[in-house]
């Protein structure tokens, strides 16, 4: 546009250019991922003004002014939209604190006339339902303006959210504390993974993955040497028939018969090497075999020596490879590995016998664990909250009966005072009542759940018990 700066028709054709790749990017929700200063082209048209113009380009400047107005409308009706929404959902919030501190309030009034009729300090234990309502309902407020405060952080009121701009954009910062007019409790929005409890909760995750990756690795290695020493016999009379049939397919000199047979003889060979010989070695290798003929001399094979497993698997193996070059069949290994046939079910028998005893020790540990949760959950925390509650109240004898009334009435007025301006719908009343039916059911689901693991328990571990017994 420099080099044709006099040239209205150029200026032009850069807005519409413009205008149209803002107008593609926004129909594609492309809009967002490019600055918004790269499409703001007003100057362009102003520029274009100030130039000699005719028919036409006038008709293309008005017709851009008209864009230009359309979409001012437009963005200003998606704001003032998205403002009623705010300032409705900021008043629902506020509606809802409000409810809360009416229910805290009449809650605080339930409990002073409660002690104004006490007249043992053992009444005390009738108030800790109020005090439980309480703490709820405070608990509940401090929510409630978090998040008026998270959703809202810079509103006060209804018409500052209504008249409020919307071209401030939010500051992308690791961590912000605000303080909000609706309440002084700073909130941070810092949502890092760095807090005390998510790390302890990663570290038990990580821990409990880590020991179930080991027990399953386990039992799959176990799993995957108990199916090798299963195929080694029946692979080792596999060999023997190889070597047989090889030396015959060479004496009777036929060559299909010599590839054929020396292939599966191969095969058996890597088979044995790869994987049966780590296994055999160190699982096997205390049981004896009396099988084995050790030759003395070239062709004799009178001699009958007491090896191990290993010890002759190994023999084995040098013989099969020995066969692979020069035939030599005539040694009884399939009758030293039927060793193997009797060794594997005591072994697998073995490994049941185990499981049951963890079976019984997991299940033992698992109904201790479900009541010591039980007997810390409802003994202890009841004992102490009611300690705690004796002694909290005892500090009321300090206090005259005369001014203790006075106090109370004047609270009770203030309380009045606080609701009497404030009706509550028909509709939060039967949310609140369905709340706490909401309560009645959980609790009912607690006790109920550890009877049933308890019951549950006790129902897996006395068959087995039985069973083991009988067997043995």
């Amino acid at each position: 546009m420099t080099q044709f700066k006099h040239n209205a028709n150029v200026y032009i054709m850069a807005w519409y250019y413009i205008f149209s790749l803002k107008k593609f990017y926004k129909n594609n929700n492309l809009l967002h991922k490019y600055d918004e200063e790269l499409f703001k082209a007003d100057d362009i048209l102003l520029n274009a003004k100030d130039l000699r113009l005719n028919l036409r380009m006038r008709f293309l400047l008005n017709k851009a002014e008209n864009l230009i107005e359309i979409e001012k409308r437009e963005n200003s009706n998606n704001i003032t939209n998205n403002n009623i929404e705010s300032s409705i959902k900021l008043e629902e919030l506020k509606h809802n604190a409000v409810v809360i501190h009416i229910y805290g309030l009449k809650e605080i009034k339930e409990l002073f006339n409660n002690l104004k009729r006490g007249i043992n300090s053992k009444d005390v234990n009738s108030y800790i339902n109020s005090i439980n309502n309480i703490s709820e309902f405070q608990e509940s407020a401090f929510s409630q303006y978090k998040s008026i405060i998270r959703h809202f952080p810079d509103a006060k009121n209804r018409d500052d959210l209504a008249n409020s701009n919307r071209d401030k954009k939010s500051e992308k910062s690791g961590k912000t504390v605000i303080e909000n007019s609706l309440i002084s409790i700073p909130h941070s929005d810092d949502h890092s993974s760095n807090s005390g409890l998510e790390k302890d909760l990663k570290r038990k995750i990580n821990l409990n993955f880590l020991c179930t990756y080991i027990i399953f690795n386990f039992a799959k290695n176990q799993t995957g040497n108990i199916d090798i020493e299963m195929n080694v016999p029946v692979t080792v009379i596999e060999g023997v028939k190889g070597v047989r049939l090889l030396s015959f397919s060479l004496l009777l000199n036929n060559t299909n018969g010599y590839n054929k047979f020396f292939s599966e003889v191969y095969g058996v060979n890597f088979f044995l090497s790869t994987f049966a010989e780590p296994v055999i070695l160190s699982t096997m290798n205390n049981i004896e075999s009396t099988k084995v003929f050790e030759p003395v001399g070239e062709y004799a094979y009178d001699s009958l020596n007491i090896k191990s497993i290993s010890e002759t698997f190994s023999k084995y193996m040098t013989n099969l490879k020995y066969c692979l070059n020069r035939v030599n069949s005539k040694s009884n290994f399939e009758e030293a590995f039927k060793e193997c046939m009797n060794y594997l079910p005591h072994k697998i028998i073995n490994y049941f016998d185990t499981l049951n005893i963890v079976i019984i020790v997991i299940s033992v540990l698992m109904v201790l664990l479900v009541l010591m949760i039980a007997y810390i959950t409802f003994v202890p925390l009841r004992i102490s909250t009611n300690e705690i509650a004796v002694h909290i109240f005892r500090t009321f004898r300090l206090i005259s009966k005369e001014n203790f009334e006075v106090i109370i009435s004047d609270y009770d007025e203030k309380i009045d005072s606080l609701c009497e301006n404030f009706e509550i719908d028909k509709e939060i009343i039967d949310k609140s009542s369905k709340t706490s039916n909401k309560k009645r059911f959980i609790k009912f689901l607690t006790y109920s759940s550890f009877a049933v693991v308890i019951l549950f328990n006790s129902y897996t571990i006395i068959p087995t018990i039985v069973i083991i017994i009988m067997l043995y």
